[in-house]
């Protein structure tokens, strides 16, 4: 996918065939479209690509009584799903001490009631941890069984995509994103198109550890879903943002305090645009927060 986006010019579409990508988009580099001549980066029709930031985990060891350990285990991961293609729903609960936060100073934000379990001593069916020190990744499944008999979905990668080139205009479209790890490593979208006037339609983001989308200038998000990550829905901003017809419900599973950061929406930097059209519910937080949009724009909601 990368490969397409960096050898596309301006008005040349990049189509993604169906199936599991379990990758990074990442593009920092100087390429990019123009306005009113974006590089597009479609799903193939009638076929649904799906990114996940996941690996398959196997090859699981006994810890002691129902914990398993996953040894040699690298990456600081942030979420840990049992099944979620037969039963989407949310990762086993992180415990350690402390869970990991990429800013040590609000910690205090975050809600999760394991946070100051050890690892692994303080787990509970339903949980899992990792250890640092050891490079040790450890669960306890919630019926108590052996995660060798399960799919086993770990984070492995920061985010699903990461497009922030200068030139920017690109228009991604029927994209399906699953899951990030974003909370130990960069508080930001586990999709994120900073400051690139790109444009994000009939997308579907869910399940990130901590924001879904991050939208920069110029930025659009339209008629997609923005459901089920750990902190926010939509988070950032600028000028000149549009986010029309999206249905944005059940974020914040992390609990994170929604007096800081978490909920539907939160927009902030100058925030100036229009927010239309919008289905916002059962967030754990406000449905839809500008703060700091008192730069002089125009915003209409």
């Amino acid at each position: 996918i990368v490969k397409g986006m960096a050898v596309a010019i301006p008005g040349d579409t990049v189509y993604v065939r169906g199936g599991t990508y379990r990758d990074e988009i990442e593009l920092t580099n100087g390429t990019g479209g123009a306005p009113g001549n974006y590089i597009k980066v479609w799903a193939y029709p009638r076929e649904t690509p799906i990114i996940k930031t996941t690996d398959i985990v196997t090859n699981w060891t006994r810890h002691t009584g129902n914990i398993w350990k996953k040894t040699g285990w690298a990456f600081d991961s942030q979420q840990v799903f049992v099944d979620f293609d037969v039963n989407p729903g949310p990762p086993l609960k992180q415990t350690g001490f402390p869970v990991t936060f990429n800013e040590p100073s609000k910690q205090s934000f975050y809600q999760n009631p394991l946070r100051y379990s050890p690892c692994p001593d303080g787990m509970i069916a339903g949980s899992f941890c990792y250890d640092k020190n050891s490079s040790t990744l450890y669960v306890w499944l919630a019926d108590s069984s052996d995660p060798n008999a399960h799919v086993m979905d770990v984070g492995a990668r920061w985010r699903g995509m990461y497009v922030h080139a200068p030139r920017g205009y690109f228009h991604f479209k029927g994209l399906t994103f699953r899951f990030s790890n974003n909370n130990a490593f960069s508080m930001f979208g586990g999709v994120a198109t900073a400051g690139t006037h790109s444009i994000l339609e009939d997308v579907d983001v869910q399940w990130g550890d901590f924001g879904g989308i991050g939208i920069g200038v110029g930025g659009m998000v339209l008629n997609s879903t923005v459901s089920n990550n750990g902190n926010n829905g939509i988070g950032n901003g600028g000028d000149d943002i549009i986010i029309r017809g999206n249905k944005i419900s059940g974020n914040t599973y992390r609990l994170f305090d929604p007096g800081w950061h978490a909920g539907g929406m939160k927009l902030t930097r100058g925030f100036d645009g229009i927010i239309e059209n919008n289905e916002v519910w059962e967030n754990y937080g406000s449905g839809i927060w500008l703060d700091g949009a008192d730069a002089g724009g125009l915003s209409i909601i």
